[in-house]
């Protein structure tokens, strides 16, 4: 397989993308947005298989899968090296999910196919001399970054967090992160087992469920309405302005 790599570190993404070439594929390594994106799209002879980083990829700004389908490039992609899950077991099924999710109903599609790539991806991942490099957030570390986050989101979602019980909290801050696209219930059990929250899909309907009766009787300014394309989250004014 031929592998394309964009990345923070590049010093991690060469161990991995050693152990790939040992077993006979071809890697890439950018450390460049413009030079990954450039190769991306312009290349004539498309790679099997996108690796991006955590540190470049941020899911709360941009929804890489569906850029890439607005780009017409629906070549299959992961993110190597996010912090949940850990565990080779937990990292691959967690990428198959991903894989199946995004490109499933692609005729050429075949998930089995990259079983042993990414087996090999996570064994490289959670080595111990590499899990260090190649990402960062570990225990407290993660934990800072997520508050952090909520401090850059101002201090309405610091406030929801203190009313809301965790699990449903969980979901609102992933919705209230994505509030300008729709999310799936398969595409919120990613993204909240990327945080390390891992729950069946029949358990996240009841908590959009519950969110949007407490949303509507506790808070009043925010609604979580249901789409073409899943659940979003609207202000009280674009809700009015989606009803009409």
């Amino acid at each position: 397989m031929t592998l394309y790599f964009y990345t923070a570190h590049r010093s991690a993404c060469e161990k991995i993308a050693k152990a790939l070439e040992r077993e006979g594929h071809i890697c890439s390594i950018c450390t460049n947005c413009d030079d990954f994106y450039k190769a991306v799209l312009n290349t004539k002879t498309r790679p099997d298989l996108l690796l991006l980083d955590h540190l470049t990829c941020d899911s709360n700004i941009c929804n890489i899968y569906r850029y890439m389908r607005e780009v017409r490039r629906l070549i299959p992609l992961i993110v190597y090296n996010t912090p949940f899950p850990c565990g080779c077991d937990a990292r691959i099924k967690h990428w198959i999910m991903t894989l199946n999710l995004y490109y499933g109903r692609t005729p050429a599609f075949d998930a089995a196919a990259y079983l042993p790539v990414l087996k090999t991806i996570a064994q490289t991942v959670e080595a111990n001399e590499i899990s260090p490099a190649a990402y960062t957030f570990h225990g407290s570390n993660y934990e800072k970054e997520k508050t952090d986050t909520l401090e850059r989101s101002g201090s309405a979602l610091i406030e929801y967090k203190q009313k809301l019980p965790a699990s449903l909290f969980s979901v609102f801050e992933i919705l209230y992160d994505n509030r300008t696209a729709a999310l799936s219930i398969p595409e919120l059990q990613i993204l909240l087992q990327e945080r390390g929250v891992h729950t069946k899909q029949g358990t996240i309907y009841s908590h959009i469920s519950r969110l949007r009766t407490y949303l509507m009787k506790e808070i009043s300014e925010m609604y979580i309405l249901k789409v073409k394309n899943g659940y979003r989250l609207y202000t009280r004014e674009e809700a009015m302005s989606a009803a009409l």
